[in-house]
């Protein structure tokens, strides 16, 4: 169809992932992605109207094809180069030890 398509995450209190938007830069894109067909056209292009779903995890499939991007605030990463023909990636939100966090940010202040 052509086009990205774009899911939104949140982390919840049970550090699921709580996807809580889906939305496609064409109709068509939606259409496909609409489990009971509904889609509204917004700003950034055309949104999948789905109720919020919790997953302990995400699994994709990375290849050349989707070209395949995870961004997390304004970072982007793209997980395409990472990869040679495709492979699957599992994503899940883990706990950063307290002591890399400190670490972190004494290097940030020009400590350590």
């Amino acid at each position: 169809f052509g086009g990205d398509v774009r899911e939104r995450f949140e982390v919840a209190g049970d550090r699921s992932l709580l996807r809580t938007r889906v939305v496609t830069d064409n109709a068509a894109s939606a259409e496909y992605y609409a489990w009971d067909g509904r889609i509204a056209p917004v700003a950034d292009g055309f949104e999948v109207v789905v109720p919020p779903q919790a997953y302990a995890e995400l699994v994709i499939r990375v290849d050349q094809v989707g070209k395949h991007r995870l961004r997390i605030g304004d970072r982007e990463i793209a997980l395409f180069p990472m990869v040679q023909g495709s492979a699957p990636a599992r994503l899940d939100v883990a706990r950063e030890p307290l002591i890399s966090r400190i670490v972190r940010a004494v290097d940030q202040d020009g400590g350590c």
